[in-house]
């Protein structure tokens, strides 16, 4: 069982009927699962139908329809634990006196689309054999098992998924050679783990991941990614050996009788798991057959819900925290079902909050705005401020301007020493987290614990810009500038005057300084009138100035200007 999020709904009550009979309860355990025992049912009866439903949620109920195998020949093989050893067992109703009309039992394990072990026995009731370690790392999380044998030229088979603990097998460790570094410096990154893993990386900032914890590689996401690679389809079983097979994600090649019609799957995808990643709609519908009309109220919503937040924050309310998509979504989804419970079906709100919340979170992901009040003084002296900079030794008046927010997507092999590269880190003042995961043939997949490394400088500046303008529109540019160092200090601030930009500077001439007195620790904020003459992408580069002869400090900032037209209607 799994929460709306994803997560496994662990240690969670919920009921269970078989064939209309009296709902029991149960909880499931650590890992959101439960095993249960459902009776042999009587001879006569063809279908049994069985539901789950959590507690408070029985409107939303799941609903599966068991039906009986078909063939008189018949082999059942599955994962059991014996004194905390995995084994794959298998038995049959092999006649052993006839054993002639038989074939060997082959027995498969799978994983991802890759056959990981095969096991032959002769014909028995009861063949199986011990998982040993090396196919359990292959595995991890999730496998399958199938077995079969062929008795008078009909093929007889079962299969059956099974899970094995989800955890690292081998230490991954992550060394970055400086913890504290300067934006734009260069740095070394060293990893170790056992020789011939493929490691990837990714270096991103840490404020993206306070603000949406999904960019942050954990174990159990990256094993749930792995299990969405499984090739096969529900948890195993079918009503004859062709839907086995098919269900399994294996192509057979066989001499013996099989029907090719109910072997045959044209698609790779499973009826039950296609699913939408974005609430992007068709004629077909959202969400397991649900009505389109529960997605688009959904992608509405999270339009209504962005828009208010935009306006509110570039016009009224600078200051205003951004939604949280699954508060907002979910929120709005619990409304819809406690309103309309007699009215709507109850997978409707599954479907809203589903499109919401992709929608939202896609929406917000390009979601930037500032405001400002002008200040302008008219003494130039940016030449001098930059004279005296250089007689006191200031030389790093390199622009910041790259401020990807994520990088180094990049895989690379582990050698007997481990692996070491150069890093240049983006432009940013930030924390930056770097993450790396593993993976090998042997044992499978391990994530490093993630490393941190602090980009920062003790005077710096923040530009920040609308995330697009109209032509003729007057807007200001809102700068930023932080003293970290523990003295009061006077700072000049310059803005450089670009072509078909109008604002107190002529193209490639510097305004009029802003001066400004900074308190220790602290940080003011300044602006700069503007209105844009001509359409286009345009540089608006920032430069901060003290120049004490004391503590002599600069940062110059590069940040790119959207300028659109606005069409009459």
């Amino acid at each position: 069982m799994l929460h709306a999020n994803g997560k496994p709904a662990a240690l969670e009550a919920f009921y269970l009927t078989i064939d209309g009979s009296r709902s029991e309860e149960y909880r499931t355990n650590t890992h959101g699962h439960y095993l249960a025992e459902i009776p042999v049912a009587e001879k006569n009866v063809t279908r049994r139908k069985i539901k789950v439903y959590a507690s408070k949620f029985a409107k939303c109920e799941t609903e599966l329809n068991l039906q009986p195998y078909t063939g008189d020949s018949q082999i059942v093989v599955e994962k059991l634990d014996r004194q905390g050893n995995p084994f794959i067992q298998a038995r049959t109703n092999i006649n052993t006196n006839q054993v002639g009309n038989y074939s060997g039992i082959l027995l498969l394990i799978t994983a991802r689309g890759k056959i990981v072990k095969t096991k032959y026995f002769p014909p028995s009731n009861d063949p199986g054999f011990k998982l040993e370690q090396d196919v359990i790392d292959k595995v991890s999380p999730a496998g399958r098992v199938l077995a079969f044998y062929v008795h008078n030229d009909q093929l007889v088979a079962d299969s059956s998924i099974f899970h094995v603990d989800a955890k690292c097998r081998e230490q991954l460790e992550l060394m970055p050679k400086a913890p504290m570094l300067r934006p734009g410096q260069t740095s070394k990154l060293t990893v170790k783990g056992p020789s011939g893993m493929w490691v990837g990386f990714n270096i991103i900032d840490k404020a993206l991941l306070l603000l949406n914890n999904n960019n942050v590689l954990k174990v159990d996401k990256i094993f749930m990614e792995m299990e969405a690679h499984d090739l096969g389809c529900g948890a195993g079983g079918g009503t004859n050996s062709e839907e086995i097979f098919k269900n399994a994600g294996l192509t057979i090649l066989t001499n013996a009788f099989v029907n090719e019609e109910r072997i045959r799957r044209d698609k790779t995808e499973c009826a039950a798991n296609q699913r939408k990643r974005r609430a992007v709609l068709d004629e077909n519908g959202c969400y397991y057959g649900v009505n389109p009309v529960c997605c688009e109220q959904g992608v509405q919503y999270a339009f209504d819900v962005i828009y208010k937040y935009e306006t509110d924050k570039q016009h009224f309310k600078p200051d205003l925290s951004e939604p949280v998509p699954y508060i907002e979504c979910y929120s709005k989804a619990r409304k819809l079902a406690e309103t309309y419970k007699d009215k709507v079906p109850s997978k409707c709100p599954l479907a809203f909050y589903e499109a919401c919340f992709v929608t939202m979170t896609a929406e917000l992901r390009d979601s930037e705005f500032a405001t400002g009040r002008s200040i302008l003084t008219v003494q130039d002296q940016y030449k001098l401020d930059v004279e005296q900079l250089a007689e006191y030794g200031v030389r790093d008046m390199k622009i910041r301007r790259n401020f990807e927010t994520s990088f180094f997507f990049e895989e690379h092999m582990i050698g007997d020493q481990g692996f070491t590269t150069n890093l240049t880190y983006r432009d940013s003042i930030t924390e930056w987290t770097i993450q790396a995961i593993g993976i090998s043939e042997k044992t499978g997949a391990c994530i490093a614990v993630p490393k941190e490394v602090n980009a920062f400088k003790e005077f710096f500046i923040q530009v920040d810009l609308p995330y697009k303008v109209t032509r003729k529109e007057n807007f200001n540019v809102k700068v930023t500038v932080f003293n970290y160092i523990d003295s009061q200090k006077d700072a000049r601030v310059y803005l450089k005057g670009v072509d078909a930009l109008c604002y107190s500077a002529a193209p490639g001439q510097h305004s009029p300084p802003q001066s400004i007195t900074l308190p220790p620790n602290g940080a003011k904020t300044i602006t700069f009138p503007m209105i844009p003459l001509e359409a286009g992408t345009f540089p608006i580069i920032v430069s901060a100035f003290v120049t004490s002869d004391i503590t002599p400090n600069a940062d110059m900032v590069e940040k790119k200007l959207l300028v659109v037209v606005v069409f009459p209607y």
